[in-house]
């Protein structure tokens, strides 16, 4: 079989066998009462009640609260061997039936029994009871009877012949029959059936051949189908209602008993109470209703004894008899994916987002069909990232799966993404002023323009950008290099002169921003000063050049007779150095 689960509990604890697979899960085990052999839930699951067939406790009720898990109190019923217990409808009874043949009632609202009881044949061995409340119907194990009460005074309205050796018994929901399986001759060894019983007139209306020992009868949720427990064959009969026949025969553990099914009607739990001191002996097998296969095995304490599984299908509880305890047991949930819709992403942004989803075991995600855009990745946890790198739409298929109590099960969900194309970059060209670094007359460097424009925040690359000058402010010969270089020529007139640029973005030449560029030129150096002459006093001078006489405030005027003076002066001196020039050169 597959999905084994083998457990143990040892002082508290919960052991898990190494490599086993974790069809359901068994959480904890709590003090139960000696016995258990019986279960019935409330409608909200808040509350259990176990019937004690042997130990201390024997014929006793134990109420199991689900909340905290403890045993809140123990009734004393008067009587041994409680074999089956049902709620009324309203949940204000608890009918208990006894090996011995009592049928007694319990008030919930108290937790007493009542001083309504009476002998109800000689076994009783299993209890129905009418969804309206009115009708109560025991099966009497010794005497093949199914025996039929008021349900509110115990008043006997007959009896109903069915197969030999009555036991456990179900009735639909809308009241019109009842199933009840008979073990046969020989108890477990002997060809059994299921008696079908029309409540409208109380007689037999078919006779269903199962296996040997039929033990329980169960309804699926949605009563299309009845599941019998054949104890001696080992196997469960799942029959047809509509047409009262065997459908199929699933082989399970030994010595099959109560029957639960999870309120979707996916997985029946099937107690396999052994017939050996082997605790592999003693398991629930789970089947799929889907194949009617067994799908996995748990494994639990000796002598599993009722069952109920809670209203929202999530958690199982399993009295052991031989050890007087409740067993909880986490039942595996179906996967489903509850994201309906994810974001849009951007390209070359950051993506991240997640797909949720239900279930236990939580479903590993997969994308099935359709794709992610590129740059995008699912993780089995259902995280989608990446960095988109393609703009488009993308549709998709999301595939949740996972084994539920070892059944394959995978749910889909339909998704799309929107990658829009990457937003330009921004752009930002500051306005320089070179200024405070004239360029000189003879032309240089006035600076770099980049300096202080950015993309994206960031300091420009120069070469994801192209560089125009837009305005020359009228010098011929002004250039802008690619790395953002200002130089002038030589010649350009002194002062101030105001440019501009352009800066687009390579990759998106549309993307652009102006600034503009103030430069200062220097002047152009003047010519050399001639030198003055001075006046000798030989000449009727005093020596003085012109401005030294003006700076002792003598006036500057030379007389004509001075200035012929001081021209024939100023040859002579020149014609006589001469001759000496002559003279030493030979």
């Amino acid at each position: 079989m597959a999905g084994v689960i083998t457990a143990s509990l040892v002082t508290g604890a919960l052991l898990i066998a190494p490599g086993t697979a974790l069809a359901d899960t068994v959480s904890g085990s709590f003090p139960g009462g000696t016995g258990p052999f019986s279960a019935a839930m409330t409608a909200d699951g808040s509350k259990i009640y176990f019937g004690s067939q042997t130990g201390l406790d024997s014929g006793d009720v134990t109420v199991f609260d689900v909340a905290s898990k403890q045993k809140t109190v123990t009734i004393d019923t008067g009587s041994n061997r409680l074999i089956d217990l049902q709620l009324s409808p309203d949940e204000s009874r608890l009918y208990t039936g006894h090996l011995a043949g009592q049928l007694k009632v319990i008030d919930t609202q108290t937790n007493t029994v009542t001083p309504q009881q009476i002998t109800a044949g000689s076994s009783v061995y299993g209890i129905g009871v009418t969804p309206d409340g009115s009708r109560l119907y025991t099966s009497d194990h010794n005497a093949g009877l199914v025996r039929v009460y008021d349900a509110s005074t115990l008043a006997s309205l007959g009896t109903i012949a069915v197969g030999v050796h009555p036991r456990l018994m179900t009735i639909t929901t809308d009241g019109s029959r009842a199933y009840v399986a008979n073990a046969g001759v020989g108890a477990s060894t002997g060809q059994g059936s299921v008696s079908v019983i029309d409540l409208a007139t109380n007689t037999v209306i078919s006779t269903i051949t199962t296996g040997l020992g039929t033990w329980a009868v169960a309804l699926s949720p949605d009563g299309s189908r009845l599941y019998a427990s054949n104890s001696g064959s080992n196997t469960v009969s799942v029959i047809d209602v509509s047409t009262n026949t065997v459908t199929a025969t699933v082989p399970v553990g030994i010595a099959p008993y109560q029957i639960a099914f999870t309120p979707d009607g996916t997985r029946a739990y099937v107690l396999d109470r052994g017939v050996t001191s082997d605790p592999a002996n003693d398991t629930i097998s789970v089947i799929s209703t889907a194949t009617e296969a067994v799908v996995s095995t748990i494994a639990v304490g000796s002598e599993p004894g009722g069952i109920a599984i809670t209203p929202d299908g999530l958690t199982a509880y399993v009295g052991i008899q031989s050890a007087g305890t409740v067993w909880e047991i986490e039942l595996d949930t179906f996967p489903g994916i509850t994201t309906t819709a994810i974001p849009d992403g951007v390209e070359g942004a950051a993506y991240s987002t997640s797909v949720a989803t239900t279930g236990r075991p939580i479903p590993a995600l997969s994308v099935t069909n359709g794709a992610l855009p590129p740059g995008l990745t699912l993780d089995a946890n259902g995280t989608i990232s990446g960095i988109p790198t393609t703009p488009g739409t993308y549709a998709f298929t999301v595939a949740a799966s996972s084994s539920v109590s070892g059944i394959p099960s995978t749910a889909t969900r339909d998704l799309a993404i929107t990658v829009a194309p990457a937003p330009p970059a921004v752009l930002v060209a500051g306005d320089d002023d070179f200024t405070g670094t004239p360029v000189p007359a003879a032309g240089g460097v006035a600076g770099n323009v980049l300096a202080n424009d950015t993309i994206d925040g960031a300091a420009v690359d120069p070469a994801a950008v192209t560089l125009t000058l837009t305005d020359t402010a009228g010098i011929q010969g002004a250039t802008l290099d690619e790395s953002g270089v200002l130089t002038l020529p030589a010649g350009v007139a002194a002062g101030t002169h105001t440019l501009a640029y352009e800066l687009c973005e390579q990759a998106d030449p549309d993307n652009c921003a102006s600034a503009t560029v103030l430069v200062s030129v220097l002047a152009a150096p003047g010519p050399a000063p001639t030198p003055t002459p001075t006046i000798p006093a030989a000449a009727g001078g005093t020596g003085q050049t012109p401005s030294d006489l003006a700076s002792t405030g003598a006036p500057t005027m030379v007389p004509a007779a001075a200035f012929a003076v001081l021209l024939l002066g100023f040859g002579a001196a020149l014609l006589v150095a001469r001759r000496r020039a002559r003279t030493t050169g030979r």
